[in-house]
Protein backbone atom coordinates (compact mmCIF):
# COMPACT_ATOMS: atom_id res chain seq x y z
CA UNK A 1 0.00 0.00 0.00
CA UNK A 2 1.24 3.45 -1.24
CA UNK A 3 1.44 6.79 0.84
CA UNK A 4 -0.03 9.84 -1.27
CA UNK A 5 0.32 12.91 0.81
CA UNK A 6 -2.18 15.29 0.04
CA UNK A 7 -3.26 18.62 2.55
CA UNK A 8 -5.21 20.28 -0.20
CA UNK A 9 -2.25 23.26 0.25
CA UNK A 10 0.21 24.40 -3.08
CA UNK A 11 2.41 21.14 -3.50
CA UNK A 12 5.63 23.91 -4.36
CA UNK A 13 6.18 25.01 -0.61
CA UNK A 14 4.38 23.13 1.96
CA UNK A 15 5.92 19.69 1.44
CA UNK A 16 9.18 20.50 3.18
CA UNK A 17 10.31 19.89 6.15
CA UNK A 18 13.17 20.34 8.78
CA UNK A 19 15.28 17.60 9.68
CA UNK A 20 18.17 17.69 11.51
CA UNK A 21 22.28 15.54 9.78
CA UNK A 22 22.24 13.22 12.77
CA UNK A 23 18.62 12.19 11.81
CA UNK A 24 19.60 11.64 8.45
CA UNK A 25 23.04 9.98 8.58
CA UNK A 26 21.49 6.76 11.28
CA UNK A 27 18.18 4.87 10.52
CA UNK A 28 15.38 6.39 12.56
CA UNK A 29 13.15 3.98 11.15
CA UNK A 30 14.09 0.46 8.80
CA UNK A 31 13.26 -0.83 5.34
CA UNK A 32 13.62 -3.96 6.36
CA UNK A 33 10.40 -6.01 5.60
CA UNK A 34 11.35 -8.53 8.95
CA UNK A 35 10.02 -8.37 12.64
CA UNK A 36 12.98 -5.88 13.49
CA UNK A 37 13.25 -4.42 17.55
CA UNK A 38 16.82 -3.29 17.47
CA UNK A 39 19.45 -1.66 15.42
CA UNK A 40 22.53 -0.99 16.99
CA UNK A 41 25.87 0.88 14.62
CA UNK A 42 29.37 0.83 16.49
CA UNK A 43 31.16 3.66 14.86
CA UNK A 44 34.72 5.25 15.87
CA UNK A 45 33.64 7.56 18.38
CA UNK A 46 30.44 5.81 19.36
CA UNK A 47 27.83 4.00 19.25
CA UNK A 48 24.24 4.45 17.63
CA UNK A 49 21.21 2.52 18.47
CA UNK A 50 17.62 2.32 17.55
CA UNK A 51 14.89 0.32 20.00
CA UNK A 52 11.56 -0.67 20.26
CA UNK A 53 9.75 -1.24 23.70
CA UNK A 54 8.98 -4.79 24.47
CA UNK A 55 5.15 -3.59 24.29
CA UNK A 56 5.54 -3.09 20.46
CA UNK A 57 5.60 -5.62 17.39
CA UNK A 58 8.63 -3.46 15.49
CA UNK A 59 10.72 -0.37 14.47
CA UNK A 60 9.01 2.04 12.65
CA UNK A 61 9.01 1.64 9.26
CA UNK A 62 8.64 3.69 5.70
CA UNK A 63 4.79 4.54 6.57
CA UNK A 64 5.40 5.10 9.79
CA UNK A 65 8.17 7.75 9.18
CA UNK A 66 6.32 9.17 6.97
CA UNK A 67 3.70 9.74 9.64
CA UNK A 68 6.06 11.24 11.94
CA UNK A 69 7.28 13.86 8.86
CA UNK A 70 3.24 14.68 7.93
CA UNK A 71 2.80 14.95 12.01
CA UNK A 72 6.05 17.75 11.97
CA UNK A 73 4.81 19.61 8.89
CA UNK A 74 1.05 19.95 10.86
CA UNK A 75 2.54 21.11 14.42
CA UNK A 76 4.40 23.98 12.32
CA UNK A 77 6.82 26.61 13.73
CA UNK A 78 4.97 26.45 16.97
CA UNK A 79 4.03 23.96 20.29
CA UNK A 80 4.11 20.40 20.20
CA UNK A 81 0.69 19.10 20.11
CA UNK A 82 -1.61 17.98 16.94
CA UNK A 83 -5.28 17.42 17.27
CA UNK A 84 -6.31 15.90 14.15
CA UNK A 85 -8.21 12.68 13.52
CA UNK A 86 -7.81 8.88 11.85
CA UNK A 87 -10.03 9.92 9.02
CA UNK A 88 -7.56 13.34 8.28
CA UNK A 89 -4.46 11.84 8.97
CA UNK A 90 -5.42 8.79 6.46
CA UNK A 91 -6.31 11.71 3.89
CA UNK A 92 -3.14 12.49 4.24
CA UNK A 93 -0.95 9.66 4.37
CA UNK A 94 -2.72 7.18 1.80
CA UNK A 95 -5.09 9.51 -0.07
CA UNK A 96 -8.32 7.71 0.86
CA UNK A 97 -9.48 6.11 4.13
CA UNK A 98 -11.02 2.13 5.52
CA UNK A 99 -10.69 0.53 8.34
CA UNK A 100 -7.40 -0.64 7.63
CA UNK A 101 -6.07 2.50 7.17
CA UNK A 102 -7.17 3.33 9.97
CA UNK A 103 -5.72 0.42 12.05
CA UNK A 104 -2.49 0.96 10.36
CA UNK A 105 -2.51 5.14 11.67
CA UNK A 106 -2.99 3.80 14.73
CA UNK A 107 -0.42 0.97 14.86
CA UNK A 108 2.64 3.88 13.48
CA UNK A 109 1.09 6.23 16.55
CA UNK A 110 2.01 3.44 19.25
CA UNK A 111 5.25 2.59 16.98
CA UNK A 112 6.61 5.69 17.17
CA UNK A 113 5.87 6.39 20.85
CA UNK A 114 7.34 3.07 22.08
CA UNK A 115 10.81 4.04 19.88
CA UNK A 116 13.94 5.10 21.26
CA UNK A 117 16.85 6.88 19.31
CA UNK A 118 19.96 6.99 21.21
CA UNK A 119 23.30 8.71 20.47
CA UNK A 120 26.40 7.79 22.79
CA UNK A 121 29.07 9.69 21.91
CA UNK A 122 28.13 9.52 18.23
CA UNK A 123 25.92 12.87 18.04
CA UNK A 124 27.53 15.85 15.82
CA UNK A 125 26.53 19.04 17.65
CA UNK A 126 28.41 22.00 18.44
CA UNK A 127 31.98 20.63 16.43
CA UNK A 128 31.98 17.78 18.90
CA UNK A 129 30.51 14.20 19.22
CA UNK A 130 28.22 14.02 22.22
CA UNK A 131 25.68 12.12 23.60
CA UNK A 132 21.73 12.05 23.69
CA UNK A 133 17.90 10.52 23.67
CA UNK A 134 15.31 11.05 21.44
CA UNK A 135 11.94 9.98 21.30
CA UNK A 136 9.30 10.49 18.26
CA UNK A 137 6.26 11.12 21.04
CA UNK A 138 5.50 12.25 24.00
CA UNK A 139 2.00 11.46 24.25
CA UNK A 140 -1.04 9.81 22.20
CA UNK A 141 -4.62 10.23 23.34
CA UNK A 142 -7.96 9.34 21.68
CA UNK A 143 -11.09 10.01 22.93
CA UNK A 144 -14.68 8.48 22.85
CA UNK A 145 -15.30 10.45 19.35
CA UNK A 146 -12.40 9.34 18.24
CA UNK A 147 -10.87 12.35 18.10
CA UNK A 148 -6.80 12.32 18.09
CA UNK A 149 -4.30 14.40 20.81
CA UNK A 150 -0.68 13.82 19.44
CA UNK A 151 2.29 15.40 21.69
CA UNK A 152 5.36 15.72 19.49
CA UNK A 153 8.61 14.88 21.48
CA UNK A 154 9.35 18.43 23.04
CA UNK A 155 13.04 17.49 23.22
CA UNK A 156 13.38 16.44 19.75
CA UNK A 157 10.96 19.19 18.24
CA UNK A 158 12.98 21.73 20.00
CA UNK A 159 16.22 20.27 18.51
CA UNK A 160 14.97 20.14 15.23
CA UNK A 161 13.90 24.01 15.14
CA UNK A 162 17.19 25.23 16.51
CA UNK A 163 19.82 23.22 14.62
CA UNK A 164 22.33 24.71 12.47
CA UNK A 165 22.87 21.08 10.69
CA UNK A 166 19.36 20.99 8.89
CA UNK A 167 18.47 19.48 6.03
CA UNK A 168 14.87 19.77 4.13
CA UNK A 169 13.11 16.56 3.00
CA UNK A 170 10.25 16.72 0.55
CA UNK A 171 7.25 14.70 2.20
CA UNK A 172 5.96 13.82 -1.23
CA UNK A 173 9.39 12.68 -2.79
CA UNK A 174 10.26 10.93 0.42
CA UNK A 175 6.72 9.31 -0.10
CA UNK A 176 6.74 8.76 -3.64
CA UNK A 177 9.13 5.72 -3.56
CA UNK A 178 7.97 2.20 -4.01
CA UNK A 179 10.91 0.81 -2.64
CA UNK A 180 11.28 1.58 1.24
CA UNK A 181 15.30 1.59 0.43
CA UNK A 182 15.07 4.56 -1.97
CA UNK A 183 13.70 6.33 0.57
CA UNK A 184 16.10 5.68 3.35
CA UNK A 185 18.91 6.21 0.73
CA UNK A 186 16.99 9.55 -0.24
CA UNK A 187 17.55 10.78 3.37
CA UNK A 188 21.33 9.97 2.92
CA UNK A 189 22.05 11.51 0.14
CA UNK A 190 19.88 14.71 0.76
CA UNK A 191 22.41 14.98 3.78
CA UNK A 192 25.52 14.02 1.92
CA UNK A 193 24.68 15.89 -1.53
CA UNK A 194 24.05 19.55 0.54
CA UNK A 195 27.72 20.24 -0.07
CA UNK A 196 29.54 18.40 -2.41
CA UNK A 197 28.18 16.46 -6.14
CA UNK A 198 30.31 12.62 -4.80
CA UNK A 199 29.35 10.41 -1.60
CA UNK A 200 31.60 7.82 -1.48
CA UNK A 201 31.12 5.15 1.42
CA UNK A 202 31.86 1.46 2.21
CA UNK A 203 29.55 -0.54 1.35
CA UNK A 204 28.89 -2.66 4.67
CA UNK A 205 29.09 0.74 6.29
CA UNK A 206 26.02 1.75 3.88
CA UNK A 207 23.84 -1.05 5.01
CA UNK A 208 24.58 -0.48 8.26
CA UNK A 209 23.18 3.02 8.01
CA UNK A 210 20.03 2.01 5.30
CA UNK A 211 18.99 0.07 8.15
CA UNK A 212 19.01 -3.62 5.95
CA UNK A 213 19.94 -6.75 7.30
CA UNK A 214 21.32 -8.45 3.64
CA UNK A 215 24.44 -9.85 5.09
CA UNK A 216 26.87 -9.72 1.81
CA UNK A 217 28.07 -6.79 -0.10
CA UNK A 218 26.86 -8.40 -3.35
CA UNK A 219 23.28 -8.31 -1.96
CA UNK A 220 23.77 -4.62 -0.63
CA UNK A 221 24.56 -3.88 -4.23
CA UNK A 222 21.71 -5.19 -5.64
CA UNK A 223 19.29 -3.60 -3.40
CA UNK A 224 21.46 0.27 -3.61
CA UNK A 225 21.28 -0.12 -7.62
CA UNK A 226 17.39 -0.64 -7.64
CA UNK A 227 17.24 1.88 -5.46
CA UNK A 228 19.53 4.37 -7.03
CA UNK A 229 17.38 3.63 -10.65
CA UNK A 230 14.16 4.28 -8.86
CA UNK A 231 15.06 7.70 -7.68
CA UNK A 232 16.82 8.81 -11.00
CA UNK A 233 13.60 7.83 -12.48
CA UNK A 234 11.17 9.74 -10.39
CA UNK A 235 13.18 13.08 -8.76
CA UNK A 236 15.28 15.52 -10.43
CA UNK A 237 18.61 13.88 -9.01
CA UNK A 238 20.57 12.43 -11.47
CA UNK A 239 23.53 10.47 -9.31
CA UNK A 240 25.69 7.89 -10.82
CA UNK A 241 26.30 4.94 -9.34
CA UNK A 242 29.86 2.76 -9.22
CA UNK A 243 31.35 0.51 -6.75
CA UNK A 244 35.24 -0.75 -6.40
CA UNK A 245 34.57 -4.56 -5.36
CA UNK A 246 38.02 -4.76 -4.24
CA UNK A 247 37.71 -1.83 -1.98
CA UNK A 248 34.25 -2.27 -1.31
CA UNK A 249 33.75 1.31 -1.89
CA UNK A 250 30.56 2.91 -3.33
CA UNK A 251 30.69 6.37 -5.25
CA UNK A 252 28.03 8.14 -5.95
CA UNK A 253 28.29 11.45 -7.98
CA UNK A 254 25.42 13.91 -9.07
CA UNK A 255 25.85 14.85 -12.19
CA UNK A 256 23.95 17.23 -14.89
CA UNK A 257 20.38 15.77 -16.10
CA UNK A 258 21.04 15.93 -20.07
CA UNK A 259 17.82 16.32 -21.72
CA UNK A 260 17.12 14.63 -25.35
CA UNK A 261 15.41 17.44 -27.71
CA UNK A 262 13.26 16.85 -30.46
CA UNK A 263 13.52 19.05 -33.68
CA UNK A 264 10.92 21.51 -32.34
CA UNK A 265 13.04 22.58 -29.15
CA UNK A 266 10.69 20.25 -26.71
CA UNK A 267 12.37 18.25 -24.30
CA UNK A 268 11.37 14.24 -25.27
CA UNK A 269 12.70 13.48 -21.47
CA UNK A 270 9.50 15.35 -20.25
CA UNK A 271 6.66 14.83 -22.90
CA UNK A 272 4.21 11.98 -22.44
CA UNK A 273 1.00 11.14 -20.90
CA UNK A 274 0.75 10.48 -16.94
CA UNK A 275 -1.66 9.87 -14.40
CA UNK A 276 -1.89 12.10 -11.11
CA UNK A 277 -2.59 10.97 -7.58
CA UNK A 278 -6.49 10.69 -7.99
CA UNK A 279 -6.05 8.79 -11.17
CA UNK A 280 -6.64 11.77 -13.49
CA UNK A 281 -4.41 11.62 -17.08
CA UNK A 282 -2.57 14.34 -18.79
CA UNK A 283 -0.76 14.86 -21.80
CA UNK A 284 2.23 16.79 -20.52
CA UNK A 285 4.82 18.42 -22.74
CA UNK A 286 7.56 21.15 -22.04
CA UNK A 287 7.01 24.93 -24.24
CA UNK A 288 9.94 26.75 -24.91
CA UNK A 289 13.01 26.32 -22.07
CA UNK A 290 11.39 26.24 -18.72
CA UNK A 291 7.52 25.58 -18.97
CA UNK A 292 5.38 22.73 -18.31
CA UNK A 293 1.93 22.56 -19.99
CA UNK A 294 -0.43 19.75 -18.88
CA UNK A 295 -3.61 18.91 -20.67
CA UNK A 296 -6.21 17.65 -19.09
CA UNK A 297 -7.55 14.90 -21.38
CA UNK A 298 -11.10 14.57 -19.82
CA UNK A 299 -12.33 18.06 -20.40
CA UNK A 300 -9.31 19.48 -22.86
CA UNK A 301 -8.52 21.76 -19.78
CA UNK A 302 -4.92 23.28 -19.63
CA UNK A 303 -2.61 24.15 -17.09
CA UNK A 304 0.83 25.09 -16.75
CA UNK A 305 2.73 23.02 -13.91
CA UNK A 306 5.95 22.88 -12.61
CA UNK A 307 9.00 19.62 -12.02
CA UNK A 308 8.22 19.27 -8.87
CA UNK A 309 4.53 18.58 -9.55
CA UNK A 310 5.48 16.75 -12.28
CA UNK A 311 7.16 14.06 -10.22
CA UNK A 312 4.73 12.98 -8.30
CA UNK A 313 2.95 12.00 -11.48
CA UNK A 314 3.49 8.26 -12.58
CA UNK A 315 3.99 8.20 -16.21
CA UNK A 316 1.81 6.35 -18.72
CA UNK A 317 3.67 3.78 -21.09
CA UNK A 318 1.19 2.96 -23.09
CA UNK A 319 -2.17 5.08 -23.54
Amino acid sequence: MGCNYEDGRSRRNKTLVRQDINFLEYPTWTPSCNVCKYIRIETNRGTYTLSADISIDKLPDKIDKSLFYILLDMVGDKGYEVKTTRYELCKRLFGARSSWRYERVEKGLERLAATTIRFQGSFYKDGEYVSAIFHYLDDVQKDDSGKLRIRLSKRLVDWLRETNYVRHIDIIKFMQFKKPVSSRLYEILVKSFEDRNVYRTNILRLRDKLGIQQAFPSHVYREVKLAVDEINRTTELNIKLGYNSKSKVLSFKRIERTRKKEKDGRNAEIDGNYQDENGVIYKVYQVGSSMIMALRLRDNATFTIDMETLNTWSRLKDY
